[in-house]
């Protein structure tokens, strides 16, 4: 019985010396993980500042008639393509046409009139020479006292006469100039009234808005069309900061593709928001008025570090890399170590960071795989 029981304790302490045996050494090295590498090199990016801005035209019309009245015809629809000179719309001329008519009737009897007079000064400026050689003539006879005194009187009173008739001729005839000259000016307005009362494009543009249906009246100075030009522009607030950063010879991306330039630049800021607006003209088919975009002004360039994003991780809110560094083992053996970083813009798949050094060996891949001072080898390059 004690020679079983000591062959089993002999069978057990050999097993677990075997098992033992199968243990791992701690002196073996751990095996090192393959990761790939880029060095980080200053290169030089354009620098800028961004905003929001939104597509407006770059004009936009209000046409109204001088005086109010009744809509007889609208010439458009919305969404009309206009030229200059093209009708919009049209008044009910009515009125105007019976007003014009009586004015011009008025105006005709008005330069009949000074016809008239006309003719009637000439006869009594005639009148007028006789009986002052008339005059002259008794004087002389009752200078020679052929006459009596009374003959010259009556004379005098026949002059007196035709000079008063001849300078009342000569009022009526100014009263009538002046009359016809203001059925003139009269009939000039009506003219201008009815040319009035029908608008007209002045310069290239798409038709917006039609506030106003026809046979419904609208008020002197209301606008009846609206309309845009087919030129766009981009409109974004800058804030007093940047004001000084940008000038129009600054480039402009828009959605970052569509080229663009400063047209306009505020003097003033805003009096409520307190921003300057800058205008940006762009040509971009795709761009509609109303359009919400990103904007980009260039304001100069500098260098700087740009990594994959893929190799930028987070740990407890804190963004890193891990960055290689030789350990003097064997087999290209490397040792990884985080580099806390700060991130900025984005230039593609890449991202532009602060706290890295010339030629640090960046991870670019296998990042989620490695653990602070993990033991690398350096992918080969094919």
């Amino acid at each position: 019985m004690c020679k079983r029981l000591g062959a089993v304790l002999l069978l057990i302490g050999c097993l677990l010396l075997g098992l033992t045996g199968c243990g791992t050494d701690k002196n073996e090295p751990t095996s090192a993980k393959t990761v790939a590498v880029v060095p980080a090199q200053a290169e030089t990016y354009d620098t800028g500042i961004d905003y929001i801005g939104i597509v407006q035209p770059k004009e936009v019309h209000n046409y109204a008639f001088l005086t109010g009245g009744k809509i007889a015809e609208l010439y458009v629809a919305k969404g009309d393509q206009v030229q200059p000179g093209d009708k919009l719309a049209k008044l009910d001329t009515t009125q105007l046409e019976l007003s014009a008519a009586i004015t011009s009737n008025s105006a005709s009897m008005a330069q009949n009139n000074i016809a008239t007079l006309t003719e009637a000064v000439q006869v009594a400026e005639e009148s007028l020479h006789v009986a002052e050689q008339n005059l002259a003539r008794y004087q002389a006879l009752y200078a020679d006292g052929a006459i009596s005194q009374s003959d010259l009187e009556n004379m005098q009173l026949q002059y007196d006469s035709q000079q008063a008739s001849f300078t009342q001729l000569q009022n009526d005839l100014a009263t009538a100039e002046m009359s016809a000259a203001n059925s003139g000016l009269s009939q000039q307005q009506m003219q201008q009234n009815l040319a009035d009362s029908t608008l007209r494009a002045d310069s290239p543009g798409i038709v917006m808005e039609l506030p106003f249906k026809e046979n419904e009246i609208a008020g002197a100075g209301y606008p009846v069309v609206i309309t845009k030009s087919e030129e766009l522009v981009v409109k974004v607030g800058v804030s007093t900061d940047d004001y000084g950063q940008i000038n129009k010879d600054c480039p402009v991306a828009v959605n970052g593709s569509i080229e663009g330039h400063i047209d306009t630049i505020a003097a003033y800021p805003d009096e409520v928001s307190r921003v300057y607006t800058v205008e940006i003209i762009c040509t971009a088919p795709e761009l509609s008025a109303g359009d919400t975009v990103d904007v980009r002004i260039f304001t100069g360039q500098e260098r700087g570090y740009f990594v994959p994003l893929s190799s930028v991780f987070q740990s407890d809110g804190i963004d890193y890399v891990f960055v290689v560094s030789k350990t003097g083992g064997e087999n290209n053996a490397m040792r990884v170590n985080k580099r806390q970083v700060t991130l900025d813009e984005m230039n593609g798949s890449n991202v532009l960071v602060q706290g890295l050094s010339a030629n640090d060996l960046v991870v670019t891949d296998g990042v989620k795989l490695l653990n602070e001072n993990d033991i690398v080898v350096i992918e080969a390059k094919q």
